[in-house]
């Protein structure tokens, strides 16, 4: 046997020592199983062992000193070895690949490593290695990959690295290095003629650089710790650029613009750069993630799926133009700065946002009703800042809320009950406002835990857990008396004006009944008759709420026929002219009526279909298109859409429910017609 390969069977156990008597293995592949317990010494017996890969299991130990001389690939990866890295590896002078990765070794690295001329890919990530990095792997000519993220490591970055022509990828965020960055840190490789997974650290061709949460700060003359930039123009294929959390300082250059068009994210956060940052950014198209947040910048840009300028200078009020974008960021961050003014109306076109944080500013004013534009939105954090008044009915629209943060504000009145309906709110702070009255006890309102209220002194009720004083129960006393008194009145009142309607219309049917054939001889001469299938071309022109009654069965009929118009011409000599109309002008409602009447004028049963539409969005979301709410450019069809992209409901299911609201307008029309005038021979009807 030459090779002996399981991955992935499950095996569970320790190693067997026997293994060393299998002598003309060449190797073995054990990687992804359960095995444990230490590596067994019998592995030295394996002279012409070449490649072992014992990764993802659970050995432990220490690294095993014996193995031969002819080992080409050792991977350890993601095991439970500890203790230091024996200087008998450096003897493996044959090896290509040494993976280490997720361990627990410790110490510092070996300066023999350099001696592993031949090694092509070291990867010592998440480890507890010590000490500075040895000078002498940076002048293996053979490496292409070394990643040392994840440690301990301190001290400078040999400049021996800079001279590597062959590195590909080369990785060291999240260490403790300081010194400076070389400024001709782009220029010191090559082109690259290779792509290498997008999250490896790379550099010139490469398509990640990252050297995070570390010390890096200005250049060796002590200035600009962001002159290495220009010279990362000849990194023509780099997608991200992350330095993150360390000491840069400088403004950040307008050269920035001159990266790869390519570039997708650049995260320069938590430094100590100043200044603007450039309009030129705006050249790289492709940019959907910039974050200069926890710096002190006093600029914006365009362009982004997320943009983060948190914790830095920014004042002023927040530029409209901003939310003007081509396309709509997930996440817009502006949290602890010096903002002003109110929030633009323009922040409606932001339609696939999913978080806003803008918590302590200066900003005030109230929340505009374009907010509601942003039914994706999930998390907002408008806390600390000067926002007033009630808390908006738009809110009531954004039913994906997860997390909403309204604290340290000056909103006031009542908590609306609305809050407690949006079905994924899981977070809600309320806290340090003027909010008053009752909290209530729906939804998030629920658990004590997850909804903050403490400082509005004036707030009373809720679940026990919020320990808010009991509310008054004279005033709701008081309250419903006078409700009883008024719902008393109103059905007197209505009772007495049933019983005279009742009385009247018995005197007139009497009368009426007495001059029968003479009435229908007059009726006959002064209305138009029109034929049954006319009606189905009439149109209603005034469809709306009130025009709807609901009989006894709970069935709506459609009322009030008087500026109903014809717009068929009606053949024979009993026809009327094309247009006639019960009325000079057409007429209707203002938000049901069609757009296209007031345009041209000429009616059309879509129109009806178009009011019929308007007054079932209305029945759908319990709103009308008067209302205080729809103005600043929001709808009651934007309100329609939010309620309709809760529920899901699938694009046949409402072409089948508009095609049934076209025929019952229809029907309705037709039994109207009936009732309201009666018949006199089959197949005509007078109204």
């Amino acid at each position: 046997m030459i090779s002996l390969s399981l991955p992935s069977y499950g095996l569970v156990g320790s190693l067997s020592p026997h293994i060393g008597n299998l002598t003309f293995l060449t190797s073995i592949f054990l990687h992804a199983n359960c095995f444990h317990g230490e590596m067994p010494s019998e592995l030295g017996c394996l002279f012409r062992l070449r490649v072992l890969m014992l990764s993802h299991n659970s050995f432990e130990g220490t690294f095993p000193i014996n193995l031969t001389k002819s080992m080409e690939y050792l991977s350890l990866i993601d095991n439970k070895f500890q203790g230091k890295i024996p200087a008998e590896v450096s003897s493996l002078s044959k090896l290509t690949f040494l993976g280490l990765y997720k361990n627990y070794f410790i110490g510092s690295m070996l300066a023999s490593i350099g001696n592993l001329s031949s090694l092509v890919r070291l990867d010592l990530l998440e480890n507890s290695l010590e000490g500075s990095i040895p000078k002498d792997l940076g002048r293996i000519r053979s490496m292409k990959c070394l990643q040392l993220a994840f440690n301990k490591l301190a001290g400078i970055i040999p400049s021996s690295f800079y001279n590597n022509s062959a590195l590909l990828d080369f990785k060291l965020l999240s260490n403790q290095l300081s010194g400076t960055i070389h400024p001709d840190i782009g220029l010191a490789f090559p082109p690259l003629n290779q792509t290498v997974p997008q999250d490896l650290g790379m550099l010139h061709n490469a398509q990640i650089i990252g050297m995070s949460h570390n010390q890096l700060e200005g250049n060796s003359t002590g200035g600009d710790g962001l002159s290495f930039i220009p010279s990362l123009v000849n990194c023509t294929q780099i997608k991200y650029l992350i330095f993150r959390d360390n000491l840069l300082r400088g403004s950040l250059p307008s050269s920035i613009a001159n990266l790869s068009t390519q570039a997708l994210g650049i995260n320069l956060g938590t430094n100590q750069s100043h200044g603007t940052v450039p309009s030129e950014i705006e050249n790289l198209v492709s940019l959907s993630i910039f974050d200069m947040s926890a710096n002190r910048l006093v600029a914006a840009c365009q362009n982004l799926l997320e943009s983060s300028l948190s914790n830095n200078n920014l004042n002023g009020s927040i530029p409209k133009e901003f939310f003007v974008l081509s396309s709509s960021p997930l996440l817009i961050d502006f949290s602890c700065n010096t903002l002003t003014g109110s929030l633009p109306l323009e922040v409606g076109n932001m339609i696939n946002l999913r978080a806003l944080y803008l918590s302590n500013n200066r900003l005030s004013g109230s929340l505009p009703n374009t907010l509601a534009k942003c039914v994706m939105l999930q998390d907002l954090r408008l806390d600390g800042n000067f926002f007033h008044g009630e808390i908006p009915i738009v809110l009531q629209i954004l039913r994906s809320l997860e997390y909403l943060d309204l604290s340290y504000n000056n909103f006031s009145s009542h908590i609306p009950a609305y809050i407690g309906k949006l079905p994924f709110l899981a977070y809600l702070n309320l806290s340090f406002n003027e909010l008053n009255g009752e909290v209530p006890k729906l939804g998030v309102f629920r658990n004590a835990l997850m909804v903050l209220v403490e400082g509005n002194y004036n707030l009373c009720g809720g679940i026990q857990q919020l320990n808010l004083s009991i509310c008054p129960t004279s005033s709701i006393k008081k309250e419903k008396h006078l409700a009883v008194k008024i719902v008393v009145l109103v059905i007197t009142a209505t009772f007495c004006l049933s019983l005279l309607a009742l009385i009247l219309i018995v005197r007139c049917w009497r009368r009426n009944s007495r001059k029968n054939v003479s009435s229908i001889q007059l009726y006959n001469n002064q209305f138009k008759r029109i034929l049954d299938l006319d009606i189905h071309k009439a149109t209603r022109d005034d469809f709306k709420p009130n025009n709807v009654l609901l009989d006894d069965n709970m069935i709506a009929h459609v009322s009030d026929f008087g500026i109903t118009k014809i717009i068929s011409t009606i053949s024979s000599a009993r026809s009327t002219p094309t247009n006639q109309s019960s009325s000079t002008t057409v007429k209707g409602s203002i938000g049901y009526v069609g757009p296209e009447y007031g345009a041209s004028g000429n009616v059309s049963i879509e129109g009806d279909f178009y009011s019929y539409g308007i007054l079932f969005l209305g029945m759908y979301t319990g709103g009308r298109p008067t209302d205080d709410i729809f103005q600043d450019g929001l709808t009651l069809h934007d309100f329609g859409k939010a309620s309709l992209f809760e529920d899901r409901i699938e694009i046949g299911d409402v072409v089948n429910k508009l095609q049934s609201i076209k025929n019952l307008i229809l029907k309705e029309a037709i039994q109207e017609g009936k009732e309201r005038a009666g018949t006199t021979g089959e197949g005509t009807t007078y109204i």
